[in-house]
C-alpha cells in the first residue's frame, strides 16, 4: 500500500516539475522573439530615444502576464523562484548577448538600449515580487549591462 502512495506522489512531483519546465520554456521563447526584433531594430540610423522600445515593452508585457498567470495559479513561492531563477538567466544570458551584437556607432542607440534595459529592470522590479535572490541577481546582470552601456562596450 505504501509504495504505491509514494509512486504516486513522485508521479504528480515529475509531472508538475514538467509543467514548470515547459511554463519556462515558453517565456525563453518570448525573449528569443525579443531579441530577434531588437536585432532588426535600425540601430545605426536611431534619431530619437524613447522610453522604451517597441520589443522591450512587449517582452515585459509578456514576463508581467506569465507571473500573473502563475500567481493566480497558487504555485508556492518556491515554485515560483524556480521558474522566475530560470526565465532570470535565460533573459540575462539572452538579452546581454543581443545588446553586445548590436552595431551601435550612434549615441542614441546607446542611449536607447539604456532606456530598454532600464524599463524592463523597473518593471520586473516593482510588479514582480517574487524570488528577491534571482531578482537580485538578475538586477546585477541588467546592470552590469547597462555599465557596459554607458561605456559604450
Amino acid at each position: 500500500q505504501l509504495p504505491d502512495i509514494e509512486k504516486i506522489e513522485q508521479d504528480i512531483l515529475n509531472h508538475k516539475n514538467e509543467i514548470l519546465a515547459q511554463l519556462s520554456t515558453i517565456v525563453q521563447k518570448v525573449v528569443d522573439m525579443a531579441c530577434e526584433q531588437a536585432m532588426q531594430v535600425n540601430w545605426k540610423k536611431l534619431q530619437t530615444v524613447e522610453p522604451a522600445s517597441d520589443y522591450i515593452k512587449d517582452l515585459t508585457k509578456k514576463i508581467l502576464q506569465m507571473y500573473s498567470v502563475l500567481f493566480d495559479a497558487n504555485l508556492t513561492h518556491e515554485e515560483l523562484g524556480l521558474i522566475f531563477g530560470r526565465i532570470f538567466q535565460y533573459l540575462k544570458t539572452q538579452l546581454g548577448v543581443s545588446i553586445h551584437s548590436i552595431p551601435t556607432g550612434n549615441e542614441n542607440a546607446i542611449k536607447q538600449m539604456r532606456n530598454d534595459v532600464r524599463f524592463l529592470l523597473n518593471n520586473i522590479r516593482k510588479q514582480i515580487p517574487v524570488a528577491q535572490e534571482h531578482k537580485d541577481n538578475m538586477e546585477n546582470s541588467l546592470n552590469s549591462m547597462a555599465q557596459n552601456l554607458r561605456q559604450g562596450f
